[in-house]
């Protein structure tokens, strides 16, 4: 959804993703630059140094793993007496 933001200047970037988050989540962050990376695809994105791009990649990655976390806590603690190979199925 970035794609919509970037014809604005920065402030005005800022001032659209703030209302955004506001209205999906009830509040309005300050400082935007992480969900503006976290809205980014990575066909959008831009390379910042070798091998690493401003894309929401990296904190999919950071995503999917708390959420495999919680899981797999959740699963340990319901299923006390499965194990380690039924509990990963």
């Amino acid at each position: 959804m970035i794609w919509k933001f970037s014809f604005f200047k920065k402030k005005k970037v800022n001032q659209e993703i703030q209302s955004f988050i506001k209205t999906a989540f009830g509040y309005a962050p300050k400082d935007t630059a992480v969900y503006e990376q976290a809205l980014r695809h990575s066909s959008a994105a831009t390379r910042i140094k070798p091998g690493l791009k401003n894309s929401n990649e990296r904190l999919e990655f950071l995503g999917d793993a708390v959420l495999d976390a919680i899981v797999a806590h959740y699963l340990y603690n319901k299923y006390p007496m499965l194990p380690e190979g039924e509990l990963t199925k």
